[in-house]
């Protein structure tokens, strides 16, 4: 099964995300899957195994996809500072 997260810019980088077929907002939020994922896992709104995607208000082809237990679980750290940016870089090589 796939659920279809469908969003829609609000401004500032910010989407709000509400499930296809619905007029529910999930989230308002700058990682709009990952915490659409985790509030259908908190409420048990969906299988955990479950297919979720992400598409862009009037697009047919989704942006993101992934299973919904396992982006519950992703972390997501944004430095705004651009020596961290720097620095996390030189660590990855």
């Amino acid at each position: 099964m796939l659920i279809k997260i469908i969003l829609r810019a609000v401004g500032n980088g910010l989407y709000e995300a509400r499930r296809e077929g619905t007029d529910t907002v999930l989230c308002k939020s700058r990682k709009p899957l990952v915490d659409s994922a985790r509030v259908l896992a908190r409420y048990a709104l969906a299988d955990p195994e479950t297919e979720i995607a992400a598409y862009r208000e009037g697009e047919v082809f989704f942006c993101m996809k992934g299973n919904l237990s396992k982006l519950a679980q992703v972390t997501i750290v944004v430095r705004r500072c651009a020596k961290n940016i720097r620095e996390e870089k030189l660590k990855l090589r």
